[in-house]
């Protein structure tokens, strides 16, 4: 009885800090002590709290950007747990949130579709931002004309991300202004990002928003204040390993040397930010950069435009745009 005690014990100070951890982003030392905290409850056949340090496993590598762990954590979760109605539902989340991100949209837009109208606002917070999301990709790679879809589910987000808590404020706004910088709307979109700027709990997420902005700023014509913000984004990321935030910097600066007409500038940083997104199999940025790299080259080498456009097609195999 002892020995079980100090087994409990030990998961339970294991599973605190992994919340502590987590709560400061510091996901890779969260998930030693979750795991942690799981051998100690298979031990004990503790399927509640076995559930409970799956869920913040999944969780955190959610926010690693290691979507095929966080199917393989969601589904386990899904098929072979008891789990009450608002944790099942964000388990679901979960699930479609990395289908999303590896193109997988039909699947992740059924799941989506079915939560939409949970009683928890966590839920559907959750359920809109990653709808809003799945259609802003769609639109920018496929010839679906998704934009209002995405406009929409991400309006219906914000309007309940005040009661959320957290940083729904932060990730309403910057979805917002993702939007309307695809839809030109540049003051909208300076507006939008200066807000999430303002709800930006840690120096990741104003690093991510100095990225959005150094792109709208450059698109405004005012390529001193653009560069400014690149630099201050690409200055934390490399401090602080942050490399999907230094590869939407590189990609980002591409785009914007593609809107400067500069072609190798442009083919320098966007081939560059490419092999990043593959290395994360972060398809939609893949398909986007090949089409990008294509049109850019079409002109004056189309061979090479060709070559561009053939890995486009084999991409855009990887994922399964709406419709098609």
């Amino acid at each position: 009885m002892e020995l079980l005690d100090f087994i409990n014990n030990n998961r339970s100070t294991n599973f605190t800090k992994a919340q502590e951890l987590y709560i400061q982003g510091n996901y890779v030392n969260a998930l030693a002590y979750f795991f942690r905290a799981l051998n100690a409850a298979e031990i004990l056949n503790d399927r509640e709290n076995e559930a409970e340090a799956k869920k913040g496993i999944m969780f955190c590598y959610a926010l690693k950007c290691e979507y095929d762990q966080v199917l393989d954590f969601s589904n386990d979760l899904l098929d072979n747990y008891q789990l009450e109605s608002e944790q099942r539902e964000l388990c679901l989340t979960a699930k479609a949130f990395a289908l999303n991100r590896k193109g997988q949209f039909r699947s992740a837009e059924n799941i989506l579709k079915d939560i939409l109208y949970s009683d928890s606002e966590r839920v559907r917070f959750r359920a809109h931002t990653d709808l809003g999301l799945l259609y802003y990709f769609l639109h920018r790679f496929s010839e679906n004309q998704s934009i209002e879809l995405a406009l929409d589910n991400f309006k219906a987000a914000f309007s309940i991300a005040s009661s959320v808590g957290g940083k729904a404020m932060y990730k309403a706004t910057s979805n917002m202004g993702l939007t309307y910088l695809e839809k030109d709307e540049l003051q909208m979109a300076l507006t939008a990002f200066e807000q999430s700027l303002e709800y930006a709990d840690g120096d990741h997420n104003q690093a991510q928003t100095f990225n959005e902005l150094g792109r709208v700023y450059a698109l405004m014509g005012d390529l001193d204040k653009s560069e400014e913000y690149f630099e201050r984004a690409a200055r934390y990321a490399l401090e602080n390993s942050k490399f999907l935030t230094l590869t939407y910097n590189l990609y980002y600066r591409g785009l914007m040397q593609i809107h400067l007409g500069k072609v190798n500038n442009a083919y320098n940083y966007l081939h560059t930010a490419l092999y990043s997104f593959l290395e994360h199999k972060h398809y939609p940025e893949v398909v986007v950069i090949y089409k990008k790299l294509s049109a850019l080259f079409q002109d004056k080498n189309p061979q090479r435009a060709e070559y561009f456009l053939k890995e486009y097609h084999h991409y855009l195999n990887y994922i399964d745009p709406l419709g098609e």
